[in-house]
């Protein structure tokens, strides 16, 4: 008895190894059908062993270690005719038997006798085939072998009906039957050939160290010989998780074995177009900060996903790449996206966009192994559509409730969090590290990407003399300003470009760097008088009306274009289109070369005019300035810094408007509050406060102190104090309207 239950688990235990290797079944099943769980010492007739499939089939298991012409051979055919019946007959509380994805089967060892082992196999294959080809059930035996086999089978089969249904068994029952019987011979004891077979396909198709195939066999016969015991059972992903409780390091599921490779090439591609986001060029050296944040990252990771804040131009996407770099030199899983390079507005589009067969959440899933693994999405705010930014809110969401090993890092910009409570309630918990924390997401587990500190800058001074030349030789404001990477990247272009340090370092603002970057990048004399910008205004345009950062060159019609177009490409003013899923250059589709380059465009090109021009833009479509909420920032600062008076009345025109919309209204009463330096600064405020038509000033004026009371504390500029702005003269004016 001990020994038959012994051969049960084990023959248990390979039937696990064909459902974890995902191997198609035999014994005539349809194509690419595997099994899906498995049930041991089960309630049905055929009690031993019980199976279910992908093709939505059953398989009722009888298991002998034997199988001789004996009373146990006999009572393994009665406990399959007994479930025949069950599923056959009036009443049936299962679906009925389908010969076609259902099987009832006996299973022997290589010990068994030969007229079981091989002429009653070959007599029931026959008896399987069309009556047209086998027209009787004797007609199935070939030779005297197989006739006294089948003879003796027949009349075993007639006696178990008999005594079952107190009928007599017709030949076309007996042939109904036959078409889901079938018996099968598995050696999985010792150094049999199935016992082997699974040792080979765990090696193969399942553990990630070859060697340890022969004790994850040892592993699952123990967990098969449990469920026994206890009459439970099993699906492939339980198993998966019981042998990775053992410690064994899983390979994903074989049938998902593509799609995973498809999204680890994904994340190599994605890695290599984020790393200029990581370097910063000049004079032909590549410099490549060590990033102290991206360490507390690492530091962190492993205790909860984390959402990675910081203004525009913090080095976001470059603390992300670092960090992304170091988990994949370390053998890590990881899968890195960018979220401006997904089109798709669907779990469904997004699975076609990637060219996987499954969908993503089961690839997650599949994905196995027991070190902790990465989902990078980097740059929600850049996504190409709101319903490509919601399916990638869906995606951290779906990977975020599979409990599993995934930890989710998000990289987005302060002013899209501020404003996105999906991406809050999915982050909810503490910061990471207060040294790395933003007060205004104190109830979410981030952290924030900060400007360089000076060990930073001391790694820029060690690596690039003419940076180091130009830092220590920086006045107060344009040190602040190149402290962050974007401003010291545009720095570093301009010197390439043949700028003096002399004619650099009088900038003390980002709107003047990006001004003689335009110039020197855009305006120079190759580009033609005006004509670059001629060329880009309707590009521009045309992409903020489609929320879109990429736009096909063959839309251009002005053949004439085409040199100022390959010059601005010359000068990376503009980039070929290289999108992650495919990892090709799609030199028809072009784009900015950085986010905030595109930005200042659209300030420059967009948004300059009139004021009641910029109103009327905003009115007409409200939704817009989530978009362009950087350009529109942008713009108040040119305004701020060039045109005074036209700032303020920017500020009034759009506070007095009963259609714009609230976001677009806050922006510059908020740069005012950043830039106020002394009285003068704010006159035509108060002037327009005392004023008969005052309400537009006093909006204005509640809205730059809502600014100052979200600000943090900033030593440069302190609320109250020696240092801080005039602001206590500004209420004392105030108070006199």
């Amino acid at each position: 008895m001990q020994s038959g239950a012994r051969y049960q688990n084990r023959a248990a235990a390979w039937l696990a190894v064909q459902m974890l290797a995902e191997n198609d079944l035999p014994w005539d099943l349809p194509a690419s059908t595997t099994a899906e769980s498995i049930n041991c010492e089960t309630t049905n007739s055929a009690d031993d062993i019980f199976a279910t499939t992908s093709s939505g089939g059953r398989i009722y298991v009888q298991a002998k270690a034997r199988l001789l012409w004996n009373a146990d051979f006999v009572s393994a055919l009665t406990q399959c005719v007994r479930q025949y019946r069950d599923l056959c007959g009036a009443g049936g509380k299962s679906a009925p038997l389908d010969p076609k994805i259902d099987r009832l089967l006996v299973i022997g060892g290589q010990n068994s006798s030969e007229p079981i082992r091989v002429h009653l196999l070959n007599v029931l294959a026959r008896l399987r085939a069309p009556d047209t080809v086998v027209r009787r059930v004797r007609d199935a035996a070939r030779n005297k072998a197989e006739t006294d086999t089948l003879t003796k089978f027949q009349q075993a089969m007639m006696a178990i009906w008999r005594t079952m249904n107190h009928s007599r068994l017709t030949e076309s029952e007996l042939r109904n039957m036959c078409a889901a019987l079938y018996i099968a011979i598995l050696d999985v004891d010792g150094d049999g050939e199935q016992a082997r077979g699974a040792r080979a396909d765990l090696q193969r198709d399942v553990v990630v160290q070859r060697q340890e195939a022969a004790r994850a066999w040892t592993e699952i016969v123990a967990v098969c010989t449990d469920l026994a015991v206890l009459r439970n059972g099993t699906d492939r992903e339980l198993l998966r998780s019981k042998l990775q409780a053992k410690g064994f390091s899983l390979q994903g599921r074989p049938s998902y074995r593509s799609d995973i490779r498809k999204l680890e090439d994904l994340a190599v591609r994605t890695k290599e177009h984020l790393e200029r986001h990581s370097e910063i060029v000049c004079a032909g050296h590549r410099l490549h900060i060590e990033r102290t944040c991206s360490l507390t990252l690492e530091s962190h990771i492993e205790d909860g996903h984390i959402v990675v804040v910081g203004d525009p131009g913090a080095g976001k996407s470059g603390a992300l790449y670092a960090f992304a770099t170091r988990m994949r030199d370390r053998g890590k899983d990881v899968l890195l996206m960018s979220a401006d390079d997904i089109a798709a507005g669907s779990l469904g589009e997004l699975r076609q966009e990637l060219g996987l067969e499954h969908e993503i959440r089961d690839v997650l899933k599949a994905w196995s192994g027991v070190d902790p693994a990465y989902l990078i999405l980097d740059a929600l705010d850049s996504a190409q559509t709101a319903s490509a930014r919601h399916l990638l809110q869906r995606l951290i969401d779906l990977a975020i409730a599979l409990k599993s090993r995934w930890r989710v890092v998000l990289t987005i910009r302060k002013w899209d969090l501020r404003h996105n409570s999906t991406v809050q309630a999915l982050f909810r918990g503490q910061p990471v590290d207060a040294a790395y924390s933003d007060a205004e997401f104190s109830q979410l587990r981030h952290l924030n990407v900060p400007v360089f500190d000076d060990e930073e800058l001391k790694q820029v001074r060690a690596t690039s003399t003419l940076l180091a030349l130009v830092i220590d030789q920086s006045p107060v404001q344009l040190g602040k300003l190149l402290r962050l990477p974007f401003n010291l990247r545009l720095l570093a272009s301009l010197i390439d470009s043949g700028l003096t340090i002399e004619e650099l370092t009088p900038i003390r603002t980002q709107i003047e760097l990006l001004e003689r970057y335009w110039s020197v990048r855009v305006l120079g004399p190759d580009h033609g008088s005006g004509a670059a910008e001629i060329l880009l205004r309707p590009i521009v345009r045309e992409k903020v009306q489609a929320r879109s950062r990429e736009y096909s060159k063959n839309r251009l019609t002005d053949i004439a274009m085409g040199p100022i177009m390959t010059e601005l490409l010359r000068e990376s003013v503009l980039v070929e289109f290289v999108t992650s899923a495919s990892g090709k250059v799609n030199s028809s589709v072009i784009a900015f070369s950085h986010h905030l380059i595109q930005d200042y465009a659209v300030a420059r090109l967009v948004l300059r005019g009139k004021p009641a021009d910029l109103c009327r833009e905003l009115e007409s479509d409200p939704d817009i300035v989530i978009w362009i909420w950087v350009s529109l920032e942008m713009h108040f600062h040119y305004l701020w810094w060039y045109d005074r008076d036209s700032f303020w009345e920017t500020v009034f025109v759009l506070e007095a408007s009963a259609r714009a919309p609230m976001l677009a209204k806050l922006v510059g009463p908020a740069a005012a509050a950043d830039l106020i330096e002394r009285e003068a600064d704010f006159d035509p405020l108060v002037k327009r406060m005392g004023h008969g038509n005052a309400q537009s000033a006093a909006t204005a004026f509640s809205h730059l102190v809502g600014r100052l009371s979200a600000k943090n504390v900033d030593s440069l500029r302190p609320l109250v104090g020696e240092n801080a702005p005039p602001w206590a003269r500004l209420l004392a004016e105030v108070s006199k309207s």
